[in-house]
Formats: C-alpha cells, sequence, structure tokens
C-alpha cells in the first residue's frame, strides 16, 4: 500500500515527506494519506456507491517505541457532528496523557472530510482496519500489540461500537474510554456479533462526565454504566469530573494505567 508521510517532532513541526513509509522513530508523530483498499470501500458504503476512497491517519509515538515492540495502541475517534468530527483533532487533546503512559495513539479521518451521510461506524471501522494493516510494514510487531478504544460524546458511542466490531475480528482488547457519553453503545452492538471471545465481558472500561455536562449528564453516565452492568460487563468503573461537555484529558490517564495493570496481570497468569 502506497502512502506519503509527513513526519514530525515533538512539536508538531512538519520536516520531511516521503513516498514510503520511514522509520518509526520513538516520541515522533506521523501523518499519512493512504488509499483504502478495494474490500475496505465496500464496507465503507454499506451497499451505497463508493465515497469514500482515501484516509489520513496520525500516529504518536511514545519514547521507548521500537518497531519490534508491540506496545498498546490508543485507538481515537471523533463524534460525526460537523465541525467536531475530525478523530485526528480529538487525538491531539489525549496525546500527551497517552505517551507519558507508553501508548501509540491512532487516529483516522477521511480524506477529503466525508459528508454527514457517509458518516457512521462503518466508515470509522473501515478507516481504521486500513490504516492498521498499512503500519504493518514500517512496524511489524504492531500486529501482536493490545488495543484500546477512546471517544468523547458522539465519538465515545463510536468508540464502543468499534471496540466491539474489533473484538469480534480477533483483535486484543485492552480496553475502553468512553468520555461525555449519554447512551451505552457497545453491549449494543456486542448483540450483533455471534462469535465474540469469550472473556469479551472482562474488557476494563472507564466512563468519564463532567459534573456540570447538561448533554451527557451524571445521571446519564450511570444509566450507561448501569446497562454496562446488566449486560455482563464485569469491569466498569465511572468517573465524574469537574466541568461541563468538554474534553478533559485527565482521566484517560487513570483510565490507561488500570488497562495496563489489568493487562500486565493476566500476562503473568498465563
Amino acid at each position: 500500500m502506497l502512502l506519503s508521510w509527513v513526519i514530525s517532532g515533538p512539536l508538531g513541526l512538519a520536516r520531511a515527506q516521503e513516498a514510503v513509509p520511514p522509520q518509526l522513530r520513538a516520541g515522533q508523530v506521523f501523518e499519512s494519506r493512504f488509499e483504502l483498499p478495494a474490500e475496505q470501500q465496500r464496507l465503507a458504503a454499506r451497499g451505497q456507491p463508493v465515497a469514500v476512497t482515501h484516509g489520513q491517519l496520525r500516529l504518536a509515538l511514545p519514547q521507548g517505541f521500537a518497531a519490534e515492540l508491540s506496545l498498546p495502541v490508543l485507538l481515537i475517534s471523533a463524534t460525526s457532528d460537523p465541525g467536531y468530527n475530525s478523530s485526528r483533532g480529538l487525538a491531539a487533546l489525549y496525546e500527551a496523557v497517552a505517551l507519558d503512559a507508553g501508548w501509540a495513539v491512532l487516529s483516522v479521518d477521511a480524506a477529503p472530510v466525508a459528508r454527514p451521510e457517509d458518516e457512521g461506524v462503518a466508515l470509522r471501522f473501515a478507516l481504521l482496519e486500513a490504516a492498521l494493516l498499512s503500519l504493518r510494514e514500517p512496524w511489524p510487531a504492531l500486529a501482536n500489540s493490545g488495543l484500546a478504544f477512546a471517544g468523547f460524546s458522539g465519538g465515545a458511542k463510536v468508540s464502543g461500537s468499534l471496540a466491539a466490531l474489533f473484538a469480534n475480528q480477533g483483535a486484543r482488547l485492552l480496553g475502553l474510554f468512553q468520555g461525555g457519553i449519554n447512551e451505552e453503545t457497545l453491549a449494543a452492538t456486542a448483540r450483533l456479533m455471534p462469535e465474540l471471545p469469550a472473556d469479551f465481558k472482562r474488557v476494563p472500561i472507564v466512563l468519564a462526565g463532567g459534573r456540570t455536562d447538561p448533554i451527557a449528564t451524571p445521571v446519564q453516565h450511570r444509566r450507561v454504566e448501569s446497562d454496562l452492568r446488566d449486560a455482563g460487563f464485569k469491569q466498569v468503573r465511572l468517573l465524574i469530573v469537574g466541568g461541563g461537555h468538554v474534553v478533559d484529558p485527565r482521566p484517560l490517564g487513570e483510565a490507561l494505567a488500570w488497562f495496563t495493570a489489568l493487562a500486565a496481570a493476566r500476562a503473568s497468569a498465563r
């Protein structure tokens, strides 16, 4: 898969562009435009004429990264609401916290921006699947990396559905972080998946809401928590923090620390 790469340093200043993937380096941010393979185009189109043929990914790598290491990867998705639908823009708000925790951060948008009627879970799934495939050449160990999903508001709902879809494809799911969420989507999507892994409902889930949020209220967050527990999910945490319906990266650090500790405990128990 042919890519055009823009390599950025810690300050996000572009310093080079190449036609093929360069060597990925620790502490850098990479942007690339890629073509959706035919299979992902059909998936994104959902039986309609193909409207999205390319994606733009952003990959932020922590210190300590090496291509032979299977570091955990956080996949961030934004809402589909016009003006707020850049997953790469949302990722930039969360990246510092995730990188400090030793996680790589991946976000993907349609290129050019998709029409509102083309936005949805199918497109986001196709874009992320294609982006992960495109990164296998410069980062071979990515094939063995665990994935966690994160989003805010409508992006939190999308992330819940994506977590179930990727688990259904055999991905190793490390966790789910949902900020500013007012509707449960993980269990709802999972009910459509016939052969999820036996331990799927042990995935750790963190819900984070603002104490004064009028769009996704604390009461709605508690309802989502209750719905997840009623659906059989064993490890759910609810964090209510100060603020309204705004992105707050702080709870993500607590979530990733929990995800990492649980993954380490599972690995040592094998």
